[in-house]
């Protein structure tokens, strides 16, 4: 048995009876073959970032599953017959399950740094105007510092 994860995402104009109706037939394309459901997230009604089949909303199902490759084969074939099922997306994950990854990371993080902890870059930096309008006739001449005109005066 493989770890899979399965993202599924129904159509939004369905009611509520044919989405159950369509949850219950797929969870049992995932358990047929001794496939078994470790987990399930439903994450409800979402809009898209962009149409999808010509529709704006959907509803998200997560499924983390363990099955064969023969059950995927047949939820994509299930995927394809049914309009009901806009998008689907499998995994396959090797180790273990992105929740639990996702856990470990968390206690893994430094502690957060402000910004007061950076030196600043330029803190050292002299501070020096540019003045515009007593540059040369050229429009092509660059700006200078102020600083160094007066330096050059002086001499």
């Amino acid at each position: 048995m493989r770890r899979y994860e399965i993202m599924v995402i129904f159509s939004g104009k369905t009611n509520e009876a044919r989405l159950k109706e369509l949850t219950t037939t797929f969870e049992k394309k995932i358990t047929d073959n001794d496939g078994n459901i470790v987990k399930k997230e439903e994450l409800g009604l979402k809009s898209f970032a962009y149409e999808i089949k010509k529709e704006d909303k959907g509803f998200y199902n997560v499924y983390y599953a363990e099955t064969n490759s023969e059950n995927i084969e047949e939820i994509n074939r299930y995927y394809r017959i049914t309009s009901d099922i806009l998008r689907i997306m499998v995994i396959k994950h090797e180790d273990k399950w992105p929740y639990e990854m996702n856990l470990e990371v968390k206690n893994k993080l430094p502690i957060k740094h402000t910004r007061k902890n950076y030196k600043r870059k330029f803190d050292n930096r002299e501070n020096t105007k540019v003045d515009h309008s007593k540059e040369g006739d050229s429009k092509n001449e660059a700006p200078k510092a102020v600083a160094q005109k007066e330096n050059n005066s002086g001499k």
